[in-house]
């Protein structure tokens, strides 16, 4: 269902005290990510109480169900920071039993696509750093405490093993079958291996983004400064900072050469944007794959193997892209595999 332009209208009258008669409204959907419903950016003109004609750009997204949480999101904990890595938050509203409307600023591209430029990837893992060095962790923990990311990605991990089983059947898909027991095992593994990840990884937990990838960041320009924006925070929660780093440098990697070239120096740079000495240790490391492939089972890997099976009706050259992620997803998972039962738990006391 499509945002009803009456109740943002009225929330554009609200916010600037103004007769809603006197707005116009024009709205472009935008790409809001698997879990929104619909996100526009909406363009209101009106006149304000001395007559002059005003216009207002921002951003409107409809939250539904357990996706409301990013709203208090926004709210309680990015609000208060005070930092430039995220939209600012301009007001939210229920507006049914289970949907709101969620109200941000509408940031502007400096650029369409400015991954190419290994610095620009720098500069997102030192706004990651400045987040994962927040104090806003425990917020987040009471941010809708009857929501468990543990228990949906166990769902999202099971998901993904039947899936897995369904499209290998496919001889086209039939070159991903070695990879099945590795699949397996990390899936059936999943509560100890988190475990591990969350308490006794190299880097303790805190506030993390939950979904960091190319789609969900953007630069933008200040004072003739570039800055990366952070977008989509629904799944904002405590939790292990690589899961973040693991996720931008992993899902960064498949699109740029550069900067999987560059991998070691851009994971560096993040430790060093957190004023840790920049030693990537063997623990470091064997945890940062664990996080990788806990990402990867949050629904990534899932989907690339619905589209590489034909679900999306894709065309050839997109399902040969899919194919290629869903490759070097399994690619991790079996690391990973090899890491938990030979390395890290023969570590562990």
């Amino acid at each position: 269902m499509p945002l009803e332009t009456s109740i943002v209208a009225a929330f554009v009258a609200r916010h600037h005290d103004t007769d809603p008669a006197s707005i116009r409204l024009s709205m472009e959907r935008l790409r809001g990510g698997l879990r929104s419903a619909d996100v526009v950016r909406v363009r209101a003109e009106f006149r304000d109480r001395t007559g002059r004609r005003q216009t207002w750009v921002f951003v409107a997204k409809r939250l539904d169900g357990v996706d409301r949480r990013e709203a208090s999101v926004y709210r309680d904990v990015l609000q208060p920071l005070g930092w430039d890595g995220s939209p600012r938050f301009l007001g939210s509203e229920p507006v049914a039993a289970e949907t709101s409307y969620l109200y941000i600023e509408y940031v502007a591209r400096s650029r369409g696509w400015p991954w190419t430029s290994s610095n620009s990837s720098a500069l997102t893992l030192e706004q990651l750093a400045l987040l994962h060095g927040s104090t806003g962790t425990g917020v987040l923990r009471r941010v809708s405490p009857e929501w468990s990311y543990e228990t949906d990605l166990l769902g999202s991990a099971h998901a993904t093993g039947e899936m897995f089983e369904d499209v290998v059947q496919q001889e086209e898909l039939a070159g991903l079958r070695p990879y099945r027991m590795a699949l397996r095992r990390v899936i059936g593994a999943l509560p100890e291996l988190r475990e591990t990840l969350l308490n006794g990884s190299p880097l303790a937990v805190t506030s993390i983004h939950g979904d960091a990838h190319p789609g969900n960041a953007l630069m933008r320009r200040r004072s003739g400064a570039e800055r990366t924006v952070l977008l989509d925070w629904g799944r904002a929660r405590a939790g292990s900072p690589l899961e973040d780093v693991a996720s931008w440098l992993q899902s960064l990697g498949y699109w740029e050469p550069e900067a999987k070239r560059r991998h070691d120096t851009l994971f560096r740079r993040y430790l060093e944007s957190r004023d840790m000495p920049p030693d990537l240790t063997r623990s470091l490391r064997d945890h940062y794959w664990l996080a990788g492939m806990c990402n990867i089972l949050s629904g990534s890997l899932r989907y690339h193997l619905w589209v590489a099976g034909g679900g999306a009706e894709a065309p050839s050259n997109v399902r040969a892209e899919s194919l290629g992620a869903a490759r070097d997803q399994l690619r991790v998972i079996r690391r990973a595999d090899i890491l938990w039962r030979y390395v890290i738990t023969a570590r562990e006391p």
